[in-house]
């Protein structure tokens, strides 16, 4: 994570030279893409990534638009779109297969998933997974792996860049932290501004902007009968902004993910990576990948959005509709927020200048 931010870092800061403004959410897509490409394929990586670019968008297209039509034709008929897709999920999974094939029987060589998952063995019979679940397994964790926490950082940096007291408080905490040298794992913890302003990116921002649920025995919710069987719909976008829950939601306020607020919360007033035994196995991942990227980039940058009303899509995930400009410039923010910070680094924060989050 460290290396490939770096590796995103010394992008921006060709923009920087030349007084360019970069399109965040490209960069941070490109950050999260090749991150968890390295995680899965290894050395393997520069040879997937190309692969995934072309055919993800093409496949984000059609699943979307089958889960929406009344008419779903069947798969085999060839018409313009299911050819396309077709031609898509072939390409992406000859390169995960190739990738697997060069893989077996040869020593596992380091700790990315394909080896790990070619060296598991069932703990009852011995036997190996198959090639097909391998490569389900992988192509699952690079779904969900990239997008997701590529629209968390885009929002948290456009964010940053409209709400320079913010900024400039996490950016202390990052030189104090760091002390120049890039991110090792222990200094995550350490960086509790850093990740108290991702969650708050994450409350306005949900990727995962609602999911559902088979309600397994009839229950009664706020006077509303829900028979068993029945699908629920729970949306993270209209919970993480409810006012009796977070007071003037609208508002971007790391303050709200203070460890005593947060504790006096309900549990489930938060969830962007769900919850329970079905909450998202990469949470932690996303949360470490994103602490990462901000560390490395506010070392470097000040950030400037230009970007203050961004459109929105609901397609799989939320996603920004169009590009999200922001302008990275070399070296600090104005020190406009000695005070803030001390409070912070007293208690609670106070209430930065408001602005809303649209």
């Amino acid at each position: 994570m460290a290396e490939e931010a770096a590796r995103l870092a010394d992008r921006c800061s060709v923009a920087a030279e030349a007084g360019l403004s970069i399109d965040v959410n490209a960069a941070m897509v490109d950050y999260t893409l090749r991150t968890v490409g390295r995680i899965l394929f290894g050395a393997d990586v520069d040879d997937a990534v190309p692969v995934i670019r072309a055919t993800f968008p093409v496949l984000n297209r059609h699943i979307r638009r089958r889960g929406l039509t009344p008419l779903r034709l069947p798969r085999r008929w060839p018409t313009p779109a299911q050819v396309r897709a077709a031609a898509a999920q072939r390409a992406l999974y000859r390169i995960v297969d190739d990738i697997i094939d060069r893989r077996s029987g040869v020593p596992t060589s380091g700790p990315d998933l394909i080896s790990l998952l070619l060296a598991a063995r069932d703990p009852e019979t011995g036997a190996p997974m198959s090639r097909q679940e391998i490569r389900d397994q992988v192509l699952i964790f690079l779904l969900a792996g990239h997008e997701t926490t590529s629209t968390a950082l885009t929002f948290t940096m456009q964010l940053l860049g409209l709400h320079p007291d913010v900024q400039a408080a996490v950016h202390r905490e990052i030189t104090d932290v760091l002390a120049g040298r890039a991110p090792h794992a222990d200094d995550i913890p350490r960086l509790t501004l850093t990740e108290m302003t991702v969650k708050e990116a994450l409350r306005l921002y949900p990727p995962a902007y609602a999911l559902g649920r088979l309600a397994e025995h009839a229950v009664t919710i706020g006077g509303q009968r829900i028979p068993a069987g029945s699908i629920i719909l729970i949306s993270q976008w209209a919970t993480h902004r409810r006012p009796d829950l977070w007071p003037d939601p609208q508002r971007f306020d790391p303050a709200r993910f203070e460890p005593a607020a947060e504790q006096a919360r309900p549990r489930y007033a938060y969830f962007p990576f769900a919850g329970g035994l079905r909450g998202c196995i990469g949470g932690h991942f996303a949360m470490t990948e994103a602490v990462v990227a901000i560390a490395t980039l506010l070392a470097r940058f000040s950030v400037a959005s230009e970007s203050p009303d961004v459109g929105l899509v609901t397609h799989i995930t939320l996603r920004a509709a169009g590009p999200v400009r922001c302008r990275l410039n070399s070296g600090s923010p104005p020190a406009r927020s000695e005070l803030w910070l001390s409070a912070w680094h007293g208690r609670l924060l106070p209430r930065p200048t408001s602005q809303s989050a649209r």
